[in-house]
C-alpha cells in the first residue's frame, strides 16, 4: 500500500468527502517540504487550509510521524519555525472547535492533538531547565494531558524505543525519557560521555543505563498487550543461560572476565562471601525462570490468535503507559538498582 492510500484509509470517512486529488496534492507537498526540512513551507500549507479539518488532519499525521527529527530535545521547542507551527495549528478550526487547552481535550487519535502535545512536553522540560526564559510555564493539568495524548497516539513508538533500550542500551528519545522521568539521567551520561572516562565514571554510566535497561524491562513485561520480539526473549534466555553456568562454576564469579553488567544487573557482588552469593544468584535464576514462563505463555498466545484478526480493541481499552513519580531529590535510576553492599 502506498503511503497516500495508507493516510488516506486512516483518515476515512474525513476523506472521502474531500476532492481526492487536490488533498493528494498538498499531502505529496507536505511530505516533500518536510523530506527538506522546509517548516516554513509546511506553516503555509497550514495557514491556507486552516479551515479545512481533513487538510490540516492530514498535514498533521505527516507532521507526527517526524516529530523526532523536529522536536528531539527541549531546545527545539523555541525554535522560532517551530514556535510559529504551533501556533498555527492552534488557530486552525479543528482545534478551535474542539479547544486550545489540553487539559480540556479528552484523549483522542486526532494527530493535531498528538504534535500539540509533543510540543508541551519538551516546552515544558525547556521552561524548568531555563527559568530565565520569560513564557508561561504548561499546567499540570495541561501535561498529565499530554502524556495521556502522546501515550495514545505514539504508543508503537513508545514500545519499540524501549524494546531497544532494554535490548541493547540506546537511549530512548527525549520526549520519553521525559514520560518516564529518565531525562536527568540522560542528560548526566551525555555530559559524563564528553568528559574523561575514568573507572568511576564508567562505573556510573553503567549503573544509570543498568536502572533505565530493568525499569524499560518492568514496564514492557508487565503490559499484555505487547507481544515482545524473539530477539528480547533471546537476550533474557542468554542472561539465564550465564546464571546458570556461574551456580554450575560458583568459583567464576570473582573471575574478572565474568561480565560485570550482568551481575550488577542482577545484584551479586563477587565481593560478598560464598554462601551470600550463591543466595542473590539463586533468587536471579528463580526471578528469570518466572519472567520467561511469562513471556513463553505470551508468545504461545499470539501464535494461536487468527490468521485473519478481527477489529482490533480500541487505543482507549489498553493499559496506559504511566509515568513513574519522580525519585527522590538527587536519585538517580542508577541509584534504584544499585547493589546492595
Amino acid at each position: 500500500m502506498a503511503w497516500w492510500e495508507y493516510l488516506r484509509e486512516r483518515l476515512r470517512p474525513a476523506t472521502a468527502a474531500v476532492d481526492f486529488n487536490r488533498w493528494k496534492a498538498v499531502m505529496t507537498q507536505t511530505r516533500r517540504l518536510l523530506a527538506s526540512g522546509d517548516l516554513r513551507g509546511v506553516i503555509d500549507l497550514v495557514h491556507r487550509h486552516r479551515r479545512s479539518n481533513t487538510f490540516v488532519i492530514g498535514i498533521a499525521a505527516q507532521l507526527a510521524t517526524g516529530m523526532y527529527r523536529i522536536l528531539a530535545q527541549p531546545e527545539d521547542a523555541a525554535k522560532k519555525e517551530v514556535a510559529a507551527l504551533m501556533k498555527a495549528l492552534r488557530n486552525t478550526s479543528v482545534v478551535k472547535v474542539n479547544g486550545r487547552d489540553l487539559s480540556r481535550v479528552p484523549p483522542n487519535d486526532n494527530p493535531v492533538y498528538g504534535v500539540l502535545a509533543m510540543h508541551t512536553l519538551l516546552l515544558d522540560a525547556l521552561l524548568e531547565r531555563n527559568p530565565e526564559i520569560r513564557s508561561p510555564q504548561p499546567s499540570k493539568g495541561e501535561i498529565d494531558a499530554a502524556i495521556r495524548l502522546v501515550e495514545r497516539q505514539f504508543r508503537p513508538e513508545i514500545m519499540r524505543e524501549l524494546c531497544r533500550l532494554a535490548a541493547t542500551g540506546h537511549s530512548p528519545s527525549f520526549y520519553i525519557a521525559r514520560m518516564y522521568n529518565w531525562d536527568v539521567d540522560c542528560d548526566r551520561v551525555a555530559y559524563m560521555r564528553t568528559q574523561t572516562c575514568g573507572a568511576r565514571t564508567a562505573e556510573m554510566i553503567r549503573q544509570i543505563g543498568i536502572g533505565m535497561e530493568k525499569e524499560a524491562e518492568a514496564i514492557l513485561e508487565r503490559d499484555p498487550t505487547i507481544c515482545l520480539p524473539q530477539s528480547y526473549t533471546e537476550k533474557l534466555d542468554a542472561e539465564h543461560q550465564t546464571l546458570l553456568w556461574l551456580r554450575r562454576f560458583p568459583q567464576h564469579l570473582g573471575n574478572p572476565h565474568v561480565d560485570r553488567r550482568l551481575l550488577e544487573k542482577y545484584e551479586i557482588d563477587p565481593r560478598w562471601p560464598h554462601d551470600m552469593r550463591l543466595a542473590h544468584l539463586e533468587e536471579a535464576l528463580d526471578d528469570l525462570n518466572r519472567r520467561l514462563e511469562r513471556l513463553a505463555g505470551k508468545q504461545v498466545a499470539a501464535e494461536k490468535l487468527p490468521a485473519v484478526m478481527p477489529t482490533a480493541a480500541p487505543r482507549s481499552e489498553l493499559p496506559p503507559i504511566r509515568r513513574l513519580e519522580h525519585p527522590a531529590s538527587g536519585e538517580s535510576a542508577g541509584a534504584r538498582c544499585k547493589m546492595k553492599r
